[in-house]
């Protein structure tokens, strides 16, 4: 009895858990590089907008803000749900996102993500806001993945 009460709750967890992912709205960042390690690396500087010290820290066990999606072509894209917030810590790093995004982002740009991002030190930001996903020509809504193939049936 008890191993199915414990694998009910499993199921509606999971159930839960799906209908949560599926309910957030959700763009895509196809990174310049395809390479996950890329995309994990550009995922902790977003992170690190946050937490300076995830890298260095032993009590500090979240290293990345967000997850990726490898398309069958090899491309690599960064999930950005569009209502995750970020509190961008006081000392947090400035250049460190921007120049990562060599590639993704214009001078321009990323210029202006270095100074939101320290408009937006100690406060709490919309991650789609400082990382202008209407303005890069790399973003992609789920409708867009779907019909360039990133989500095989």
């Amino acid at each position: 009895m008890r191993l199915t009460r414990f694998t009910d709750m499993r199921m509606l967890f999971a159930v839960l858990l799906l209908f949560t992912c599926n309910a957030r709205a959700e763009q895509y960042l196809i990174l310049s590089q395809n390479s996950t390690n890329y995309a994990l690396a550009v995922s902790a500087k977003i992170w690190k907008l946050s937490s300076p010290d995830a890298d260095t820290n032993p009590r500090k066990t979240t290293k990345y803000w967000t997850g990726y999606i490898v398309h069958a072509d090899g491309r690599v894209a960064l999930v950005i749900p569009d209502d995750d917030t970020i509190r961008v810590h006081a000392a947090a790093d400035a250049d460190d996102l921007p120049n990562s995004l060599i590639g993704i982002l214009t001078p321009a740009a990323r210029a202006k993500l270095r100074d939101d991002i320290l408009a937006n030190r100690g406060k709490v930001a919309r991650v789609s806001v400082l990382i202008p996903t209407e303005k890069v020509g790399n973003v992609r809504t789920k409708a867009q993945m779907q019909a360039d193939g990133w989500f095989p049936n």
